[in-house]
């Protein structure tokens, strides 16, 4: 399918714009859940995780380790912000739905134990976000575009493709 995409740029200059706008989105989208982390906005964090992950798997022959290892931690965050939506149905689920326990003890004590688990899995997010997300787009932008530029300096024909 991307063959037979078009350009009205070349090289990276066809990747910039949309790069930057997905790298900014998911800044935006964490420091919405490090302001309020509502379901709402984790699962929209989520989202624009995901972009960035695909984006820097495009981005890859730029720069193969350095890409590599940005599009690992993308998809781990994206993992750990969908663990954290599985439990957030769960909970809804239980907490809503009135599924029937035996005990009421025993449907609180699992309420506790989603909350402490989802708890853990958005600090944990937050911290790796905050690596990932340390750069302004712009700046993140031109990390990629060195290393496409040294990858095209030594590779003269197209490097994706």
């Amino acid at each position: 399918m991307s063959a037979s995409w078009t350009y009205d740029s070349d090289g990276f200059e066809a990747l910039r714009p949309g790069l930057q706008r997905i790298y900014r989105r998911g800044r935006r989208s964490m420091r919405a859940v490090a302001d309020e982390p509502s379901d709402e906005h984790l699962h929209e964090w989520r989202k624009r995780a995901k972009d960035l992950w695909h984006a820097l798997q495009i981005a890859h022959p730029a720069a193969p380790k350095r890409m590599k290892a940005l599009a690992r931690q993308a998809h781990q965050l994206s993992d750990l912000l969908g663990d954290d939506h599985d439990l957030a149905v769960l909970r809804e689920h239980i907490a809503r739905r009135g599924v029937a326990f035996e005990r009421e003890a025993t449907r609180t004590a699992l309420l506790s134990a989603i909350d402490r688990r989802r708890a853990s899995l958005r600090r944990e997010a937050l911290t790796l976000g905050a690596r990932i997300y340390a750069r302004r787009p712009k700046r993140f932008a031109r990390l990629v575009e060195r290393g496409w530029q040294k990858r095209a300096a030594k590779h003269p024909e197209p490097i994706a493709g």
